[in-house]
């Protein structure tokens, strides 16, 4: 099937329905961007936090890292052989990353193991880059709200394995 106009500004093709953007975006003020540094994530306790992502390299680079950590926050290669001490180290580096994450409650890193393993695990894995998407399918930064993310993530609800992040 070939692209069709439906009507303006909206494609019809094999992939499906979906409005185009009528014009490219105008640039944010810097106030906006400063802002958006900040996230509201739902986790999979159900609570909602706001988060900052952590600038890693800047934080080990000025020192704010515990020597301790820097081990874990480096991460073992594949070669490594896992030992206690560094489960260890890196329970205490997770404690680290969602006291510098989280930003609204403020959590102290002492207080982080009396929080579900399953929100640390997730404010983990988006201090480390390597999620976007909340425990409700919720993109970090909104995108979910851009049609041609949703097209890309197939967040029209044809495929639901494309939500599994």
């Amino acid at each position: 099937m070939s692209d069709q106009a439906v009507a303006p500004n909206v494609v019809n093709n094999s992939v499906g329905t979906f409005t185009e953007a009528a014009e490219a975006p105008k640039p944010s003020r810097k106030s906006e961007w400063f802002k958006a540094k900040r996230h509201t994530i739902t986790l999979p306790s159900g609570t909602s936090v706001e988060i900052e992502l952590p600038n890693l390299p800047a934080l080990i680079k000025g020192g704010a890292v515990p020597n301790e950590l820097l081990d874990a926050a480096i991460g073992a290669g594949p070669d490594t052989e896992v030992t206690r001490e560094m489960i260890e180290q890196q329970a205490d580096f997770y404690s680290y990353l969602v006291s510098v994450t989280v930003k609204d409650p403020s959590v102290a890193p002492e207080e982080v193991e009396q929080l579900p393993y399953e929100d640390v695990e997730m404010i983990a894995q988006f201090a480390l880059r390597q999620r976007d998407m909340d425990a409700v399918y919720r993109h970090m930064s909104g995108l979910e709200k851009v049609s041609s993310f949703r097209r890309f993530r197939r967040l029209d609800g044809r495929d639901s394995a494309a939500l599994d992040v």
